[in-house]
């Protein structure tokens, strides 16, 4: 089965499939070769696992070379692994979760299904993007906004996180001005008067808070669709062969 080419896709299917569990029975079935035929074709198979030392090892073991309709159809049964697939996916985001925990977080933050998790992650990139926007407009200026129009900043970031999240496919409308303003209002009670959106300069913070959002996914993401190109090619090559 490929693997989504849309990362965000990608990501939520690896962290809802059971896919935690794949390292364990590829270890099983390492130990044990739970497959043994004494006839029929044989294929040798590798997985790479991470040990309790959080290395990464080679694990190597033999199975029924089968089609991919008949792979997809064993999973319930002795030794298989519910999800497998996605296994490249969420390792690379184990990676990633221990080489960037800030862009780790941007990841699930923009990519997990389930809102409560997701949410765990929320203060973590809200923080990301906040120090990032002072890069971008330099401490001295930041340092001379007054306390309200901080917290107005940081109410956009929110609001921009939300609407970035909610665009996982790129093909919602943006929000306009009334909409962003009014969602700020109800959900934090901070106030930004919409008719005064440019002439306040919240367009151009706005705007940059999308650069931001669209540069930290971009990063966040490279990794996750590397290992996607890598696995629906592994995935291509192995049809190939065993048609």
């Amino acid at each position: 089965m490929m693997i989504d080419s849309n990362p965000r896709v990608a990501w939520a299917e690896a962290f809802e499939t059971g896919i935690r569990t794949q390292a364990m029975v590829s270890m099983l079935e390492a130990q044990t070769d739970a497959h043994t035929k004494k006839s029929g074709r044989r294929h040798t198979y590798s997985d790479v696992a991470m040990n309790d030392r959080g290395e990464d090892v080679v694990l190597n073991y033999t199975r029924d070379q089968v089609s991919a309709s008949e792979t997809r159809s064993r999973r319930g049964g002795a030794g298989a692994a519910h999800g497998e697939d996605a296994f490249p996916i969420w390792q690379a985001v184990k990676r990633l979760e221990e080489s960037s925990p800030a862009l780790a977080a941007v990841g699930h933050w923009l990519s997990l299904n389930d809102t409560g998790a997701a949410n765990e992650y929320l203060d973590d990139v809200a923080d990301t993007i906040l120090v990032r926007y002072q890069m971008a407009i330099g401490m001295e200026t930041w340092n001379g906004y007054r306390r309200a129009r901080r917290e107005r900043v940081e109410a956009l970031i929110q609001a921009r996180m939300m609407q970035d999240r909610d665009n996982v496919d790129g093909s919602r409308p943006p929000l306009q001005p009334r909409a962003i303003c009014q969602s700020i209002y109800g959900m934090w009670g901070v106030r930004i008067i919409s008719d005064n959106w440019k002439q306040d300069g919240w367009d151009k913070t706005w705007s940059l808070l999308g650069d931001i959002v669209s540069q930290l996914e971009s990063e966040a993401m490279e990794p996750i669709m590397t290992a996607t190109r890598d696995a629906n090619r592994d995935m291509r090559n192995f049809i190939v062969r065993a048609a």
